[in-house]
């Protein structure tokens, strides 16, 4: 253990010597201080550096798709080597989803984390068909799980179509069109049915 290097106000402090090797983390320096009566001493210290940052850690194990409450994460430090470039270190994952089961004390990196999926694969959603001057609402089932914003495919439960469309709130759907389909009929034009 280093030992404590006591100072008094005013004292003169100054490194004689000081060696750092980023690579391994080694470092070795020697202090000079003198009193205030100009007695000077040196004192060396030497050991390990460990870069750290500060993360957010799962205090309990954690399911696909769980939302991250604050409860569930504490902020502490870890060694910056643990997250390779390109893995940056999650530090405010309150209210995202994980992506795969974290267990308890793993710190949780951006990657492992993601939007909340609001709409999931197979359920049964709302399709909103919007165009100027035209809204369409029709029932339809989700083919894949979206979070708010995200574009997914979803099937038409009259038609069978499977359109694109933007998750827009639980259950619910928008499909966008720049204008109104306008389909031929005997009695004249009809506006189009929904996707």
């Amino acid at each position: 253990d280093p030992q404590p290097l006591h100072l008094q106000s005013g004292s003169d402090l100054r490194a004689l010597y000081t060696y750092y090797n980023a690579r391994s983390g080694r470092f070795d320096i020697t202090f000079e201080a003198a009193d205030e009566t100009a007695r000077r001493s040196t004192q060396r210290y030497s050991g390990y550096a460990v870069e750290t940052m500060q993360v957010a850690v799962t205090r309990r194990p954690l399911a696909r798709g769980e939302i991250v409450r604050a409860a569930d994460v504490a902020i502490e430090h870890r060694p910056k080597a643990e997250f390779r470039e390109g893995a940056p270190a999650a530090t405010d994952p309150v209210g995202l989803a994980t992506r795969h089961t974290t267990r308890a004390g793993q710190a949780l990196r951006a990657s492992d984390l993601m939007r909340p999926e609001i709409v999931q694969r197979n359920e049964p959603v709302t399709i909103v068909y919007e165009a100027p001057g035209l809204v369409l609402t029709v029932r339809g089932k989700a083919m894949d799980p979206g979070a708010e914003g995200d574009v997914i495919s979803v099937r038409n439960s009259q038609s069978n179509r499977t359109v694109q469309g933007t998750v827009a709130g639980p259950g619910r759907v928008i499909v966008r069109s720049g204008a109104p389909r306008l389909v031929t009929s005997e009695a004249g034009l009809t506006p189009g049915t929904a996707p």
